[in-house]
């Protein structure tokens, strides 16, 4: 899933935190971030556990996090990025790396997969087409 560059811009506006530049050599440039934000991870078919973590990068492709557990290729989850009106964008990532940083720490590399129905699991197509018209572009 890329997110629109409205979307993308609209989302980095919101976040806290100042931008540090950007990479070119990816598939996506990644802006540098420091903003905490919410996620919550899958496990057993559901979201169950709700972490603060540090939302190192942005791209409209995914995000980098630092987080304070390790996390493993394929896993996924739920994160909640601000959006217009105070309201807020759930979308489901899926994790691509995790690589240990000083300190205990891991960084995260995940990719954004699709937008979160409302019931809480993804949504299908026409539905995730009119959830971003009505939560990202409102």
């Amino acid at each position: 899933m890329n997110l629109t560059a409205e979307e993308y811009l609209d989302v980095l506006r919101r976040l806290q935190g100042s931008s540090a530049g950007s990479d070119q050599k990816r598939r996506a440039a990644r802006i540098k971030y420091r903003a905490y934000v919410e996620v919550g991870l899958c496990e057993d078919g559901g979201e169950q556990r709700r972490l603060k973590l540090l939302l190192a990068n942005i791209s409209s492709r995914g995000v980098g996090l630092v987080s304070h557990i390790c996390m493993k290729r394929g896993q996924q989850f739920v994160i909640r990025l601000p959006h217009k009106a105070n309201r807020v964008a759930e979308i489901l990532c899926t994790v691509v790396y995790c690589r240990p940083k000083a300190g205990g720490l891991f960084g995260i590399g995940s990719e954004f997969d699709c937008p979160v129905g409302q019931e809480g699991g993804a949504a299908p197509a026409d539905q995730q087409i009119a959830h971003i018209r009505e939560v990202i572009l409102k």
